[in-house]
């Protein structure tokens, strides 16, 4: 998938998506990420296997890089775009939120696609937005 637009240039904004990347800035990235507008693009560790039905998703190796970009950034939204489902996903997320100590920060877990646009959109207006995106 191709995502266009005019954003400014000192923004970090995804211009491309597929199964297996992710395009920031038209440079190709083939491992999950957590973008910011501003800042650095931090690499996250990958899934190892699909979790059961009955797990979460997520472990300590993932909500401790997640984590580090929260407390280190002024965030007020974290997008997460996943290929499992929210109830995988939504406790190790939020416990990963609280131990920032900033409980302010607004959770949304989508579709990989979907958080994509979804930054894009929310980055152009200079929201204090981070995209959590696995693929």
């Amino acid at each position: 998938m191709k995502l266009h637009s005019t954003p400014p240039s000192t923004l970090h904004m995804i211009t491309g998506c597929g199964p297996d990347y992710l395009e920031v800035n038209k440079v190709r990235y083939t491992h999950p990420l957590c973008i910011l507008p501003k800042g650095p693009i931090l690499s996250l560790p990958p899934f190892a296997l699909p979790p059961s039905d009955n797990t979460d998703a997520l472990d300590a190796e993932h909500t401790d890089a997640l984590q580090q970009a929260l407390k280190n950034n002024d965030i007020e939204i974290l997008l997460v775009g996943s290929p499992y489902s929210i109830a995988q996903l939504y406790t190790p997320l939020m416990h990963c939120i609280q131990s920032t100590g900033k409980p302010y920060i607004g959770l949304e877990i989508m579709d990989f696609h979907s958080a994509c646009g979804t930054y894009n959109i929310l980055a152009a207006d200079h929201k204090k937005v981070a995209a959590a995106l696995w693929f």
